[in-house]
């Protein structure tokens, strides 16, 4: 496996950070178990004010809208990006094996405070 990074350091949110770990140890599992990939590779960059992490192996291609009944990995990864703002990519031709591209953003948006009612004139 090759480890590529292109980012410079970012104090980038534990919540964050803690999602993309799991996700990319998610996908390299599956690399594993069903790509009978000979090398695979992790790249990690910035977009803009986004992370973007690419999982890329050399292994066997799927269709991305199949996912079979027998786990909701992917799915799993996908919602929990799009819950903070980001989103997932999957790119999976025969001959060309997958890649799985991550972004999500740099920080957590911080929730608006409720707004005050306003008094009423009487």
């Amino acid at each position: 496996m090759d480890l590529e990074e292109h980012a410079p350091a970012v104090d980038l949110d534990a919540n964050i950070s803690l999602l993309l770990y799991r996700a990319v140890r998610e996908l390299l599992i599956n690399v594993a178990k069903h790509a009978r990939a000979e090398r695979a590779s992790v790249r990690l960059g910035r977009a803009g004010e986004q992370l973007e992490v690419v999982v890329r192996d050399d292994g066997g291609a799927f269709h991305p809208s199949v996912v079979d009944g027998r786990g909701l990995g992917l799915s799993s990864i996908r919602e929990r990006l799009e819950s903070i703002g980001g989103r997932m990519q999957i790119s999976s031709m025969p001959g060309s094996g997958t890649a799985v591209t991550l972004l999500a953003p740099l920080r957590l948006a911080r929730a608006k405070p409720p707004a005050r009612p306003k008094k009423s004139k009487r």
